[in-house]
């Protein structure tokens, strides 16, 4: 899996939250959400989790991750993911910056017990924004998770 693909599938850490939940109760909700939306191939809720000015590093807006996103899950049949939130701070209270890793593969993960099974692992660094009680990722970077990154958990 490309991982451009599994950021894709990460954005649904932008989705509904309940005002009662601490904004990294929010984060870990919305990174279940993604595992969810992921296995229900439902790209349509993953495009709203992505800001209108989305922008990366590698010049891609919203309608190329959507499109290239859309394209993975038709392609990729069965699909898993297993993430976990390392790091979140909050700069001001509508903004998160976050360290995520992910893990997708074609059977049922847990992210740390994948020696037994064959899976892509990233390490993402997101940037988030909060309207209407909604997160939205507005920029993204990744890398192929380290042996250092998954067992410094």
């Amino acid at each position: 899996m490309k991982p451009a693909a599994l950021l894709f599938l990460l954005l649904a850490l932008a989705g509904c939250t309940r005002a009662r939940e601490s904004p990294e109760d929010q984060l870990r909700a919305f990174l279940a959400q993604a595992e969810k939306a992921v296995e229900e191939r439902d790209a349509g809720a993953l495009k709203e989790l992505i800001a209108d000015d989305y922008r990366d590093e590698e010049g891609r807006d919203k309608r190329v991750l959507v499109g290239y996103a859309t394209y993975q899950m038709l392609r990729e049949g069965s699909l898993h993911l297993s993430t976990r939130l390392l790091a979140a701070e909050f700069p001001e209270p509508r903004r998160a910056n976050a360290v995520v890793l992910a893990a997708m593969a074609r059977t049922r993960i847990e992210l740390f017990s994948l020696p037994d099974v064959d899976a892509d692992v990233y390490r993402f660094t997101l940037a988030l924004r909060r309207d209407d009680e909604q997160w939205q990722v507005t920029r993204a970077e990744w890398r192929p998770a380290t042996v250092e990154d998954v067992a410094g958990d």
